[in-house]
């Protein structure tokens, strides 16, 4: 694998390395910024791309607790993307 570097944006006063991302589900796309986080064993989407994906966020799917700064349930989905555009 190749070695990449990211550029560090300040985000709320604090810099951090950002990368530019597409999202495919199904006939939706969207663009965003995603944090990298190369210690991560589990990524979560905000619920609002969620929406503009074509999610539909359904409490009886599964759900995986979430730890850290996230105190909720997270419902486990599979995307596409393009990274660093």
């Amino acid at each position: 694998m190749k070695k990449q570097k990211f550029r560090y944006v300040a985000r709320q006063h604090i810099p951090m390395p950002y990368v530019p991302i597409r999202l495919f589900n199904n006939n939706f796309l969207i663009q965003a910024v995603a944090l990298v986080d190369t210690g991560s064993s589990t990524n979560v989407l905000p619920y609002q791309l969620g929406i503009d994906l074509g999610f539909v966020w359904d409490d009886t799917k599964a759900t995986i607790p979430l730890g850290g700064n996230v105190n909720s349930l997270a419902i486990p989905i599979s995307i596409s993307a393009i990274i660093g555009f």
